[in-house]
């Protein structure tokens, strides 16, 4: 994760997975398409420092969750979101 000792590149004050409510707009920038691989790499970064747990099982999850959270997000979710525009204008012409 980001910390001032050790900064990422995309992962900052301003999207990170520390608390909820940054977590859920972190997410939201995934789901519309903006760097989320920079920020998947970020996740995948190791924590150095004594405090942290080992979380290797990390490297294999980080990825999958990524790639499916994108794929169900931007595919799934954004085409079912066009055809809903796609009824209303086809029920108000």
């Amino acid at each position: 994760e980001w910390s001032e000792e050790k900064p990422s590149s995309v992962l900052d004050k301003h999207a990170h997975f520390k608390n909820f409510g940054i977590a859920l707009l972190t997410l939201f920038r995934v789901a519309t398409g903006d760097n989320w691989n920079g920020i998947m790499k970020d996740t995948l970064r190791q924590d150095d420092s004594p405090h942290a747990g080992k979380n290797h099982f990390m490297i294999i999850i980080s990825p999958i969750y990524f790639v499916i959270f994108v794929l169900i997000t931007q595919f799934v979710l954004i085409n079912i979101v066009v055809a809903v525009l796609m009824r209303k204008l086809e029920v108000t012409s």
